[in-house]
């Protein structure tokens, strides 16, 4: 009897040992697991961290792209800076001209317009976009872009760049149409214009017999060319003027953003 008592406590304590481990072997367990969470969580954290360093950098970036975007725009416009390179007009400037020279056209050109002819400047050169866009690019590429900013600030963004798409597109076909304009009065107005610069001594309207034949092909030639390059240039400009708009809307939203997100 007392050898079978002994065995029951034996076996009392080897399952209350067992039980001890078992205990200590999950609570182990569970130190492991939440350990493991919680770096889990401060790698997240740190993880999301530099992605919103990084946000702010190229938001601040976009800041700045935006501004040259604008500047640009006015430049290419109106250039009340007047820092406009190779000789080039700005847009505003063109159009009046072009506007000017059409409706002296058809009343009849006589010798007191060449003044303005020969001075005035009607193309405003090819008059290329060129928009900023590498943050736009760089977000794309690091699948960064859907988490730059709120939706709607997203939204903006990728409406931004589909417009500068489409409008890269129709200022190259207006500038081509401006180059055709050009290439159509190199045998009259431009062999004109050229003479007058580099022989002014020698030049005389009157070896320009065209000048005054409204029905002349080089006269009729002038009227379309400058009709062609009028038309594109101001659909240039009237783009780039809502470019502008655009680029500062976009800026603002940016603004916006990172005013209300801390550093």
């Amino acid at each position: 009897m007392i050898k079978f008592f002994r065995h029951i406590r034996r076996r009392s304590l080897a399952n209350d040992r067992f039980t001890r481990y078992l205990l200590y072997a999950l609570g182990e367990i569970v130190l492991v697991v939440i350990g493991i969470l919680i770096a889990l969580n401060v790698n997240n954290w740190n993880e999301q961290r530099k992605i919103a360093r990084s946000n702010r950098v190229h938001l601040q970036k976009m800041v700045t792209e935006m501004d040259e975007n604008i500047a640009r725009m006015e430049l290419l416009t109106s250039d009340r800076k007047g820092t406009m390179a190779y000789g080039f007009p700005p847009l505003d400037e063109a159009i009046l001209n072009c506007d000017s020279l059409l409706r002296l056209s058809y009343d009849g050109l006589t010798e007191d317009h060449l003044p303005f002819i020969l001075s005035a400047r009607f193309f405003a050169g090819r008059s290329s976009l060129n928009l900023q866009d590498d943050v736009f690019e760089e977000l794309k590429s690091t699948g960064h872009l859907n988490s730059v900013g709120r939706d709607t600030l997203v939204a903006a963004i990728k409406d931004y760049n589909k417009r500068h798409l489409r409008e890269e597109y129709y200022n190259r076909m207006h500038n081509d149409h401006i180059i055709r304009a050009i290439e159509m009065i190199e045998g009259g107005l431009g062999k004109l214009l050229l003479d007058h610069a580099y022989a002014p001594e020698r030049f005389s309207i009157a070896d320009y017999p065209w000048y005054f034949q409204p029905t002349s092909r080089e006269y009729q030639d002038l009227q379309t060319a400058i009709a062609i390059a009028l038309d594109s240039q101001q659909k240039n400009h009237d783009k780039m003027i809502e470019i502008a708009r655009s680029s500062q809307a976009l800026k603002q939203l940016v603004l916006n953003e990172l005013s209300d997100t801390p550093e």
